[in-house]
């Protein structure tokens, strides 16, 4: 590829990985640009008839080349002269600019064979046709709407049955309550009467008691008195003894005697 500098004139060059483009502006000045994915270079040169060199920037085409010292001038007014040394740096870029179109291009075909290989690895591995399963998704939700239907009777059968155990449980507690009221009355009652018959049995043992106590008194005084009686007409007591004597012959009494004795009763 070569470059021609003329006045108002450009080139430009596309393609799927970059933009290469050069011109020549009004003024004199010439421009250089490349640009892709994978890098940009730019040259830029100065206008006609200036004594200042150009500047050459690579970027991934240009690998950072930087070139200088470089001039030219200008004949007429429509065409421009350039140098040996500027023939040279020309030729120079050209070449490198189609180094980078090449690596551009081997790039490009590298990328379409990678794309090609990659959508044929999607359509191997795609299905050729999609199965209709909307008759198995009818199947789950009518199997899911059952299973939740069966789960919420279980529910409330669960529920009934919890309801009926308590209702059963609370008629039990009251009952229970209630029989537990009943037997603290009765306790209680027993507990009065059982009181009751406990100060009676105390104040009948202590009635015994004392009617034992003044019993024995009065024996104790009996005793005395009879004992004072003894000894006072102990010396005239006299003790009276009758014998009989019968004689009897053949069962019969044929005569009778009568002793009397008397003896003092010491």
């Amino acid at each position: 590829m070569s470059i021609v500098a003329s006045r108002s004139s450009s080139l430009r060059y596309s393609s799927g990985s970059g933009v290469v483009s050069s011109g020549l502006s009004s003024s004199g000045g010439m421009q250089f640009s490349s640009s892709s994915g994978y890098g940009r270079s730019r040259m830029s040169m100065c206008s006609v008839g200036s004594s200042r060199s150009p500047s050459v920037y690579g970027g991934a085409g240009g690998y950072g080349t930087r070139i200088s010292q470089s001039s030219f001038s200008t004949d007429g007014p429509g065409q421009i002269t350039i140098g040996a040394n500027e023939k040279h740096t020309m030729q120079n870029l050209n070449d490198r600019l189609a180094r980078y179109l090449e690596k551009v291009h081997s790039l490009e075909a590298a990328n379409s064979k990678l794309d090609l290989q990659i959508k044929e690895f999607y359509e191997m591995r795609s299905p050729t046709h999609k199965e209709d399963l909307s008759g198995f998704y009818a199947t789950i939700t009518d199997i899911r709407n059952k299973i939740h239907a069966r789960s919420v009777e279980n529910a409330q059968m669960i529920l009934r049955v919890l309801q009926s155990q308590i209702t059963t449980s609370t008629t039990e507690v009251k009952t229970s309550q209630s029989q537990v009221t009943d037997l603290k009355r009765t306790f209680q009652s027993l507990e009065i009467e059982l009181h009751g018959l406990l100060t009676q049995c105390s104040s009948r043992v202590s009635s015994s008691k004392h009617v034992e106590t003044r019993q024995e008194v009065r024996k104790v005084i009996v005793v005395e008195k009879v004992q004072e009686v003894v000894e006072e007409y102990n010396p005239h007591m006299q003790k009276r003894v009758r014998v009989i004597v019968e004689e009897m012959v053949d069962g019969k009494v044929v005569s009778t005697s009568v002793d009397e004795k008397v003896q003092d009763i010491n």
